[in-house]
């Protein structure tokens, strides 16, 4: 919900640039944001029938589909990779290493950090 106010104070502390004014893009981001809160009853519905483990597998894979549309937005084809190292990595979760579904969790946030940092570095590369 505050996702966005806290997004723009951490961009003014790592003095990244604002988009352009014209740039209708930043409305396209809100809505692919929107995605996941919608995505979460799909995800009940699926693990409320006995599968509550598949929650955290299920929803790596929903994040992941979730930056999909990123690549596009940015021009940066290391959103492709990160959505398919997510929905990959959920699917395996979900179905190959069954022992610790929980772990898809921890996996999920340990990748998302990591491009974290690589899109900075990315960005500050190139301004």
């Amino acid at each position: 919900m505050f996702i966005h106010p806290i997004a723009m104070l951490f961009s003014k502390l790592l003095t990244l640039p604002s988009p352009d004014k014209s740039n209708r893009l930043p409305v396209l981001n809100t809505w692919i944001a929107l995605t996941i809160p919608l995505g979460l009853p799909l995800i009940f519905m699926a693990t409320s029938s006995g599968n509550q483990d598949l929650f955290f597998p299920a929803f790596t894979v929903l994040v992941g589909a979730h930056w999909l549309p990123f690549a596009y937005i940015y021009s940066m084809k290391s959103f492709l990779v990160l959505a398919g190292i997510l929905v990959l990595g959920g699917t395996l979760f979900g179905f190959a290493f069954t022992q610790s579904y929980a772990a898809s969790g921890f996996f999920t946030g340990g990748i998302l950090l990591l491009f974290a940092a690589i899109h900075l570095f990315i960005v500050r590369r190139e301004s």
